[in-house]
């Protein structure tokens, strides 16, 4: 963890980092699965941390699962939060993953996955820079090329203990970066 004062906004920006750059073998098919990872930690961070309890103003979730230059796995939280919750927020985040790691993720969290990735990649896919993308991951690294009933079956086929075990992965690597405003004396 790194904290540090230079912040000009008044509010702290925290950013946590759970990576794995240990992995041994790469599975295309795991890609869906980080995925579905991520959007039930976004989820659920949004319903438990902003909805019910109001303690940040917004969260980006990223996930990565890459082969080249090396197999790892991540996912990248960040969100802006008052200077006195920072922390706490952190640690509920973290107890989110550990969540996830232990019972998954419910049904109707995978059912909304499913829905939203399979048709924003439909949508996505009438555009040229998805079509480059997809031409140049294929011919560079191997991956499948986009193909609707293929693409919908893979996402289709992921399931509660394959997020578990996407999380399980995570959730020991964590590395923490706050942000805090500047005190007043600084500014």
């Amino acid at each position: 963890e790194i904290v540090q004062d230079y912040g000009e906004s008044d509010k702290s920006e925290v950013r946590m980092i759970f990576s794995n750059y240990e992995l041994q073998n790469f599975d295309f098919s795991d890609t869906y699965k980080f995925q579905a990872l991520k959007s039930v930690l976004s989820n659920r961070i949004v319903e438990q941390i902003r909805e019910a309890r109001g303690q940040i103003y917004s969260a980006m979730v990223h996930s990565a699962y890459v082969r080249e230059p090396q197999i790892a796995a991540s996912l990248n939280v960040s969100f802006s939060t008052e200077l006195k919750d920072a922390r706490a927020v952190a640690a509920s985040v973290s107890e989110i993953l550990k969540q996830i790691e232990s019972s998954g993720a419910k049904d109707s969290e995978l059912a909304n996955f499913k829905k939203a990735q399979i048709l924003s990649t439909k949508r996505a896919a009438q555009t040229n820079d998805f079509w480059l993308a997809n031409i140049t991951a294929h011919e560079l690294y191997g991956y499948p090329l986009y193909d609707e009933k293929s693409y919908a079956a893979s996402i289709n086929a992921v399931k509660s203990a394959d997020v578990q075990k996407a999380a399980r992965v995570l959730s020991d690597r964590l590395f923490t970066a706050i942000l805090n405003p500047k005190s007043s004396e600084k500014r």
